[in-house]
Order: C-alpha cells, then structure tokens, then sequence
C-alpha cells in the first residue's frame, strides 16, 4: 500500500495572484517523489524522529503553509516538474490573455457548473515566476517566520 502513497502526482491549491492583485488558486499537481522529501522535512521540523507529526495540533496550519511555500519553491527551481495545471476559467482566461497559456490539448472541457479550465503545464511553467503569490513564502513556520530557522 505504502507504494501507491509514493508513486503518481499529488495536487495542491497554489495561490496566485491575478492582475487584478487579487488571490486565485492555480491547481498544480507534483511527482510524489518531490513530495516526499517535502513532508519527510516538514515532519522533522514538526515532529522529530520517534514521532514524525506535528505534535502540537495548533501548527498544523503552520506545517499546511511551509507545504505549499516548498511546492511553488520547488516549481519555482525545477519547472519541469509541473505535471497538470487547472484554473477557474476566468483565471485561464487572463492567463491566455497576459501569458498565451492555452488550454491543454486533448482535455476534455468541464461541463459548465464545474468552472475549470485544464491547462498546458509547459506554458503555465514559463508563468510560475510572475503569478506565484511571494506571500507565501513569508508563512510562519515551527522555528517562527519563514527565513528565521525555517525548514
């Protein structure tokens, strides 16, 4: 079972920002073999090597946002590793308007009440860099703000 926990693509929410400077969500989805390091390091950071969880509940959130800070890094440093990217269609849309990122090719369109757009990684890949909410990195983490001790 433990394979099947290690092997295929993940998905995450990546908040990002629109032109309007307003938040959207790009979902992305990762190799698990990226994600795997990913949380082995979160859980030292948050648990240790008897207990590899948070221990404390209340920095769970904490843990969730150090996550998501690692995947747009790892985006970031290694674009390739884009597997799948979807957007509501509004978002795609300014997408393809600011960035020429098209839907992807051969998807099948959603069906109205279902507001997604499955778009080319390659091209969305080229976009990471302007669009990645920088916010994120500032999340706290275990050791307090990111760049004090973070993992």
């Amino acid at each position: 079972m433990s394979k099947f926990l290690h092997t295929g693509w993940h998905e995450f929410l990546l908040p990002v920002l629109s032109c309007r400077e307003t938040t959207e969500y790009l979902r992305v989805w990762l190799d698990m073999a990226a994600v795997v390091p990913m949380l082995r390091e979160l859980d030292l950071a948050y648990g240790d090597r008897e207990h590899p969880y948070a221990l404390d509940p209340r920095q769970i959130p904490q843990a969730q946002a150090g996550l998501l800070a690692k995947v747009a890094q790892h985006l970031l440093d290694h674009p390739g590793a884009l597997r799948r990217a979807a957007a509501s269609r509004a978002f795609a849309t300014e997408l393809a308007d600011r960035f020429a990122v098209s839907p992807a090719a051969g998807a099948l369109p959603y069906p109205p009440f279902i507001d997604q757009v499955d778009l080319e990684p390659h091209q969305v890949e080229m976009a990471l860099p302007l669009i990645i909410d920088r916010a994120l990195f500032q999340a706290p983490t275990a050791d307090g703000p990111a760049g004090e001790g973070a993992p």
